[in-house]
């Protein structure tokens, strides 16, 4: 497992990873992202939806670079705005 601001990442496993919860986690979100690149709109949705500020601010900074980093600018764009 990794550490952010020391605390401890949840490892994922991405053979689980379920649409409707990812909607309330951004972390899942993120993680579905990787898996598939039309869960966009899911990122954008799941902004803001978990507790903890660090690791909303580590996931979102992530997510951001990963929409940029495929292509897809126009939800990018919604990311960092909404964010």
């Amino acid at each position: 497992m990794k550490r952010y601001n020391d605390e401890l990442l949840p490892a994922w496993n991405k053979d689980h990873l379920n649409v409707a919860d990812a909607n309330k986690n951004m972390g899942l979100a993120h993680e579905l992202l990787k898996t598939d690149m039309s869960n966009a709109k899911l990122a954008v949705e799941a902004l803001g939806s978990d507790s903890k500020t660090a690791w909303n601010v580590f996931v979102a900074e992530n997510t951001h670079r990963r929409l940029v980093k495929i292509g897809d600018t126009a939800n990018a764009e919604v990311y960092f705005k909404k964010a």
